[in-house]
């Protein structure tokens, strides 16, 4: 099996992840307040912290991707010969 064909199957949920790691660490830093300062934030301001901030990292990401896919288109046509693995994004849909 080629690598790139495994990079490929990897960039799929590679989103997902990061948008997990996003809510992790929005969770710790909630919990941080709550033990440094005794502020604790209810269930419902908790999700509105997370749904604010969700389409935000999705947007970041879906920039990063339309850039990398750029770079790759870019370098293809510098090349002339084979594909870039950067034109193909972070996901496959």
């Amino acid at each position: 099996m080629k690598w790139d064909v495994i990079l490929e199957s990897l960039k799929a949920p590679a989103r997902q992840v990061l948008l997990a790691l996003y809510a992790f660490l929005v969770n710790e830093v909630i919990r941080f307040i709550a033990a440094k300062f005794g502020f604790e934030f209810t269930e419902e301001q908790k999700m509105q912290i997370m749904s604010y901030g969700t389409p935000i990292i999705w947007a970041l990401l879906s920039w990063i991707d339309r850039m990398l896919h750029l770079i790759g288109k870019k370098i293809e046509e510098s090349k002339a010969v084979g594909t870039s693995l950067l034109t193909r994004g972070l996901t496959r849909f």
